[in-house]
């Protein structure tokens, strides 16, 4: 699944929604980015990122 937010606090809910929604699936990974810098990494789950 992919998404586009405007704001970083309604990606950032976004994104800890989705691990509570899909995160037990196997092989999930859940990565938030920002397009607006090059698709710099945010956060990494599971595990790492920035």
């Amino acid at each position: 699944m992919h998404g586009w937010w405007a704001d970083l606090p309604t990606a950032e809910k976004k994104y800890t929604r989705w691990i509570g929604e899909r995160g037990s699936r196997v092989g999930a990974r859940i990565t938030l980015t920002d397009e607006a810098d090059g698709g710099r990494l945010l956060k990494s789950w599971p595990g790492g990122g920035a």
